[in-house]
């Protein structure tokens, strides 16, 4: 075997550091500190200058129990919370305790936790095994589609995790893309107008969202304006122009933007226009002039007449082989 070729084999096989540790606690088990809950009255605190509380001094073990149970107390019989205080605590005890960073996490989850140890030792467990699968199988799901890498990562994580528990740590992940495919799906409906497709991304968002659905619009309205009017393209381009407008601003109005922020979108969707005339009238008065011979001079003047300012810009663009206004425009978007 080729050097190289062995070298990409050993690390690929070889145990890594986070996983060698996971072993060694698996194999010998070692005994947690309990903790005096009333540690947490001991915390001293100072104002900083905008008026938040920090913490004097640092903090014994109890105390940081303490605060964890503080923090996470209330809904920790949840999956996703131990994965969230399990992750937190990853940060914290490779900084504190680079070698035995496994044992740290166990200890202070077990010490803040005890009726959960176990529990929370396997879900530690899934977690770092989980992690080194990530780094092992990076260029493998980078070449993946994105459906096939969906796919790929909920079969590892319900063989880790569980299908109840990964379903609920990657809740948010999971309505995401779902509503993602939703909304791509949306292009192949055929024979379908904007608004029968429109009403079908309510029904998807009311699905996977539910009551939170409006928060969730409101939170994420920029980004689920581009994807959707990304997909209805050649809908919006079939319309003619009184038309599209119309249907842009029902588009928008749909995905819960203001009056104000509609007729600010009408303003940049105007001037996206005119300047995409301009840049496609530019391109033919080009191709014109150097058919005909044209000087460098004679196109920097061109330049300028059609793009002002950003002549040079766009004269640098051309010298590296980029021409903004030679494909088709996105109508809405660019």
């Amino acid at each position: 075997m080729a050097a190289g070729a062995l070298a990409f084999w050993w690390w690929q096989t070889r145990e890594s550091d986070a996983i060698r540790q996971l072993r060694a606690l698996e194999k010998s088990p070692r005994p947690v500190r309990s903790f005096d809950a009333s540690a947490v009255e001991k915390i001293q605190y100072e104002l900083t200058e905008t008026g938040q509380r920090r913490i004097v001094g640092e903090l014994s073990f109890e105390q940081k129990i303490a605060l964890l149970r503080e923090k996470w107390g209330r809904h920790i019989h949840r999956p996703y919370i131990q994965i969230k205080m399990l992750e937190e605590l990853m940060r914290h005890c490779q900084g504190e305790n680079a070698t035995d960073w496994v044992h740290c996490m166990n200890e202070m989850a077990s010490a803040a936790f005890p009726q959960l140890a176990t529990k929370l030792f396997e879900q530690l467990s899934s977690l770092i095994r989980y992690n080194d699968w990530l780094e092992r199988n990076k260029s493998r799901l980078d070449k993946l589609s994105r459906k096939e890498r969906r796919q790929l990562l909920t079969e590892t994580r319900n063989a880790l995790f569980g299908a109840d528990d990964a379903q609920d740590i990657w809740s948010a992940e999971i309505k995401a893309e779902n509503l993602r495919a939703s909304i791509e799906e949306l292009g192949q409906l055929q024979g379908k107008d904007i608004a029968t497709k429109l009403s079908a991304f309510k029904n998807a968002l009311k699905e996977n969202y539910g009551a939170e659905a409006k928060a969730y619009l409101e939170r994420h309205q920029q980004e689920l304006a581009h994807s959707l009017l990304t997909v209805l393209q050649p809908d919006l381009k079939a319309l003619p122009p009184a038309a599209q407008r119309h249907a842009l601003r029902t588009i928008r109005t749909e995905l819960g933007m203001s009056a104000a922020a509609l007729e600010r979108w009408e303003a940049l969707d105007y001037e996206r226009e005119q300047r995409w005339k301009a840049g496609k009238a530019y391109l033919l008065e080009r191709e014109k002039l150097l058919k005909n011979g044209g000087t460098e001079t004679e196109l920097n003047e061109l330049r300028r007449r059609y793009f002002g300012a950003e002549a040079e810009t766009v004269a640098r663009e051309e010298a590296e082989g980029f021409f903004r206004y030679q494909g088709e425009q996105r109508i809405g978007i660019d």
